[in-house]
């Protein structure tokens, strides 16, 4: 049994917990699921800067909650003006949260079962301005034949 591998010079980071503070982030993953309750989330994996530690942030669809995705997309530069519906899919999160960067408190969640101690977003930070570059133009219908488009 045996697999491929492409080297890529890859620096460590991983998932040890950082102190306490306000770091720079950046969304490098996402995950959509369903809590056992039936509620829609969003899953972010964040690369804490610059340190390279990972934490995790679940945005759940529940009205309850609908503020920390607010907050969530401000802190990260990409909130939509006031009033507009987004429809958050795969394709959504892939071109505009991906690499997306902002700031958040990040603190230290309970040990788990197993004594581990998680990184954990406390809060977002709207009052730093985000770096993140912004989402690449959606592309205007092409009225031109196939065989032209370059790719």
């Amino acid at each position: 049994m045996g697999f491929s591998h492409k080297y890529e010079d890859r620096q460590g980071g991983g998932f040890g917990p950082v102190e306490p503070g306000d770091y720079e982030v950046e969304v490098v993953e996402f995950k959509f699921d369903m809590t056992a309750k039936g509620n829609d989330r969003l899953n972010l994996r964040l690369k804490i800067l610059p340190s390279g530690a990972t934490c995790f942030e679940g945005l759940l669809n529940h009205e309850k909650c609908l503020w920390r995705i607010d907050t969530c997309l401000k802190a990260l530069g990409r909130a939509p003006a006031v009033g507009e519906t987004l429809d958050m899919d795969e394709a959504w999160a892939a071109n505009v949260l991906i690499g997306a960067r902002g700031w958040a408190n990040i603190g230290k969640r309970i040990p788990d079962a197993n004594g581990k101690v998680w990184n954990e977003v406390v809060h977002w930070i709207t009052t730093k301005p985000a770096s993140s570059p912004q989402p690449a133009a959606k592309p205007e219908n092409l009225d031109m034949p196939e065989k032209d488009v370059p790719f």
